[in-house]
């Protein structure tokens, strides 16, 4: 089965925005099929985009699309990506500190994922710490993804949270199927909780997460296939040689599945 690693580019964030072009070569580079984009284009349109990335040999995987993006810009910013033909959008979250703000979420997200659904692209909520809260018996995740009559929303796990707030990664995914967009494989470094949120994530594999267990559970969902997207916030190492041990352990579990 192929399965496609993509980096998060807010990962590389700093020298996205100094060499667009070079950091996406530089990606390749170190390993990686594919992408995640994080509101960051590096001015080009999609077109452009489109044949840089095939120049490159990377594939546009996924993006991150914030809430005010998707109640103000849904249209144009479906069309984006559909030039660039990606399989994935992601909206990449929402406060969720009341019931009204959950409501008026969902809402947005709704709308959005009927929209993308037209163009046969999988919507997806990009989870933080704060929807694991349990309100009216379930996580808040769950309420703002709850089925919809005329739109699937997917969930995108990012793991450094689902295992921060105590939640089993692996099961956690089972529960979830088939309705998962390529998730997050960003580890907790063993003391993060003596370390601020931005500096709590470690290389995939050098952290604490089993995510192995997570691999066989992506398989089992029938959802391995979409990709898989690495992420690291903070770096005790020069960044690229961080992000390139993330996907060599990756790809050397993948060959053992």
């Amino acid at each position: 089965m192929r399965v496609p690693v993509a980096l998060q580019l807010y990962s590389l964030r700093e020298l996205v925005a100094k060499d667009f072009s070079g950091t996406l070569r530089m990606v390749k580079e170190a390993g990686y099929d594919a992408v995640e984009f994080a509101n960051d284009f590096g001015g080009r349109t999609a077109e452009q985009l489109k044949q840089e990335l095939a120049d490159i040999g990377l594939l546009p995987l996924s993006a991150h699309i914030g809430l005010h993006s998707l109640q103000n810009n849904l249209e144009a910013t479906a069309q984006f990506y559909k030039t660039l033909e990606m399989p994935f959008v992601n909206c990449s979250g929402s406060t969720v500190e009341s019931r009204e703000r959950v409501a008026s979420s969902r809402a947005i997200l709704c709308n959005a994922a009927r929209r993308f659904q037209a163009d046969g692209t999988l919507f997806g909520y990009h989870n933080h710490w704060a929807e694991f809260e349990v309100r009216d018996g379930c996580y808040i995740l769950e309420t703002l993804l709850a089925p919809d009559s005329e739109a699937v929303l997917h969930a995108q796990l990012d793991y450094c949270w689902v295992a921060h707030q105590d939640v089993d990664p692996a099961a956690y995914t089972r529960k979830w199927g088939n309705r998962l967009t390529p998730p997050h494989f960003k580890d907790l470094n063993a003391d993060y909780k003596n370390r601020q949120p931005t500096e709590m994530t470690a290389e995939v594999g050098n952290g604490i997460i089993d995510f192995p267990a997570v691999l066989f559970a992506m398989r089992e969902a029938g959802t391995l296939g979409r990709g898989i997207v690495v992420e690291q916030e903070a770096f005790d190492k020069d960044p690229l040689d961080a992000v390139a041990i993330s996907v060599g352990n990756i790809k050397n579990w993948l060959q053992g599945l």
